[in-house]
């Protein structure tokens, strides 16, 4: 097998499986829309990556929070803010939005206490990038792999 096929094949798998991640995120995204709402309590916020902000370096690129709720006299710790990707300059407002300590809308499934979200449903202005951005790998992959079993490469 030559090294074409064994990288194309490498790419399409690696891309199908983050397609059926981002098609169950989807899924999710959209059903969190309906879930029930509580008032938690942030523990914890980390902004990770540097970026030019006001002249000076600072960390803001991608956000990690971790939260605190109760349902029916239960506590869980939740960490997902949404069902897709959050970056700059959306992570650092929120960051912004959100000390730590404050209290903060919790979205939880009414079905699974312990899953929870900051922000339902899909990403607003691009609902099925991350979708596309997989099925983009998985095809390139594929083509990839085809290109080198009829010989047009490698």
């Amino acid at each position: 097998m030559s090294i074409p096929v064994v990288l194309g094949l490498f790419f399409a798998l690696f891309g199908a499986s983050l397609l059926r991640t981002a098609l169950k995120n989807y899924k999710k995204a959209q059903k969190s829309i309906e879930w029930t709402q509580t008032t938690g309590k942030v523990k914890k916020v980390v902004l990770i990556g540097k970026r030019l902000i006001d002249g000076k370096m600072q960390d803001a690129d991608r956000l990690q929070i971790d939260y605190e709720y109760s349902v029916e006299g239960e506590s869980y710790i939740g960490h997902q803010i949404a069902f897709y990707t959050l970056m700059y300059p959306a992570s650092y407002e929120l960051a912004q939005q959100y000390p730590l300590g404050s209290e903060i809308t919790i979205y939880y499934n009414p079905s699974k206490l312990d899953e929870s979200v900051l922000i339902t449903g899909t990403r607003r202005d691009k609902p099925y990038s991350e979708i596309f951005i997989a099925a983009f790998g998985l095809v390139c992959g594929c083509s990839v792999m085809m290109a080198g079993l009829i010989g047009l490469i490698g």
